[in-house]
């Protein structure tokens, strides 16, 4: 029988090898076949392993809540809607869905702190593992009043007022009463008169059947100033009063969908203008639909967020004088930390109106006057480095957040002119987040409109808000 050839061996070795080949040929086969008998048992012991991590395996059979305050445990389960017996195919998927439960109570902003805990129970004998869910939390100090007065660029002297209760008798229903008015130097007599007021009633975070409820109500004397430029153009007052009910529907994936009838009533018009050469532009009464619909993926961490958001916001409505009108809202925001002391904040809006011009556009940038921005369709750019300045512990947080800001708008009426249409600001906003009232900030903004028209004493603004800018 021929030999194998034996590569890389010394010659007088080569004659050995050759006469054994038979025994070392069928020593092979052997382990061949052995090979061959022993691997599906090694898929068989594999697949029964697998089996074990395979679907089925872990759940959550029961939710355990332990409360250090007075929020009901009943709200807690409203709010996480959570289906009994969740099964989950692998520990590390049942620990993420854990831990993204404790976050969605964190960002309420109602709580001081959350905890997460997967506690085993006995194997049952089907090889499924089940789990208590536990969630230990610690109530914040959420109901805040304040009054302060103001001054605000966009209208001089203002008393400013905000009781937010965040947490309504343990409910986690948000409570929120609003107002502010305007007071200005009557020049006729010198005498100090309210040029404007604005109360605004809510209660938000109403769950029901995995349905969020949202009241509002407002009565305002409000005002609509256009300018072209620096030149006022249209100035008229008039009593407003506006309701609205909205659902938020969870679509999951953090997807969601919010409808809203709303009903809006004006009266009283008052005209401003020495002279006018066109009719005011009243609405008595609108009926209206806004719809809203996205994706929020958007958590806090500590006094930072994370995260993406984006959405539309459809705004229709019947004004029986007028037919119909409507405005689309396209967004995008985007937030990222770079550590514990530095993150980055951006916001894209773009929107288009339908039979409608929208006054007060400058509400969207910082640094410029509200009134001074007003037209059909537009773009604005929001830019904000957040930084931590330093952390009072047991007290508060304080950033500094420096801003650009870029935007431009159509006018209704007349051609886009740059100078006067597109805008571009920058200044810092200095916010101030109390420990305890996580719902709550204080917000001082200071910021100068970097190209627009008129003398500097004119391209500015300063205000204080309870709200975050976006």
């Amino acid at each position: 029988m021929a030999g194998f050839p034996l590569q890389g061996l010394p010659d007088e070795w080569s004659g050995t090898f050759t006469m054994c080949h038979p025994l070392l040929y069928y020593l092979s086969m052997e382990r061949n076949c052995a090979k061959i008998l022993i691997l599906p048992i090694l898929m068989f012991a594999a697949g029964i392993l697998f089996s074990q991590e395979g679907p089925g395996v872990y759940t959550i059979a029961q939710s355990h809540y332990e409360i250090e305050g007075k929020t009901r445990e009943s709200a807690l389960e409203r709010f996480l809607d959570m289906p009994g017996d969740l099964i989950f195919p692998d520990y590390a998927s049942m620990n993420a869905y854990a831990e993204r439960r404790g976050q969605d109570l964190l960002n309420l902003r109602v709580f001081e702190r959350v905890e997460t805990e997967l506690v085993p129970l006995k194997q049952t004998e089907n090889g499924v593992i089940p789990y208590i869910l536990k969630i230990r939390v610690k109530d914040g100090w959420t109901f805040f009043p304040l009054i302060v007065p103001t001054f605000d660029t966009n209208d001089n002297l203002a008393l400013k007022w905000k009781i937010n209760y965040a947490n309504v008798m343990g409910s986690l229903v948000e409570f929120n009463i609003d107002g502010e008015f305007g007071v200005q130097q009557n020049f006729v007599d010198s005498g100090l008169e309210i040029n404007y007021w604005n109360l605004e009633t809510g209660f938000s975070n109403i769950y029901f059947n995995g349905i969020s409820y949202t009241f509002f109500w407002r009565q305002a004397y409000a005002r609509i100033i256009e300018k072209n430029g620096t030149e006022i153009i249209d100035f008229y007052t008039f009593n407003k009063s506006d309701f609205f009910l909205a659902g938020t529907f969870d679509l999951g994936d953090d997807y969601f969908y919010e409808v809203a009838p709303a009903f809006e009533f004006t009266y009283n018009y008052k005209d401003k203008m020495e002279t006018r050469s066109t009719p005011l532009k009243r609405e008595p009464q609108s009926y209206g639909i806004y719809q809203k619909g996205g994706r929020n993926q958007v958590d806090w961490k500590g006094n930072f967020q994370t995260g993406n958001n984006w959405e539309a916001e459809l705004q229709s409505r019947i004004v029986p004088t007028q037919g119909l009108k409507g405005a689309l809202f396209l967004s995008n925001r985007w937030f990222t930390i770079f550590n514990s002391r530095f993150s980055y904040n951006n916001r894209i809006l773009a929107f288009s109106a339908y039979n409608e011009e929208l006054y007060a556009l400058g509400e969207y940038m910082r640094g410029i006057p509200d009134f001074n921005l007003s037209g059909d369709r537009g773009l604005f750019l929001n830019q904000t480095l957040p930084v931590s300045l330093f952390n009072w512990k047991g007290v508060m947080e304080t950033q500094i957040q420096p801003f650009m800001d870029f935007g431009m708008v159509h006018p209704s009426n007349r051609e886009l002119v740059p100078e006067k249409d597109i805008r571009m600001s920058l200044g810092s906003d200095l916010v101030f987040f109390p420990e305890k009232v996580k719902s709550v900030n204080l917000r001082f903004t200071f910021g100068f409109d970097l190209f627009g028209p008129g003398p500097l004493s004119e391209r500015y603004e300063i205000l204080l808000s309870t709200k975050l800018f976006y």
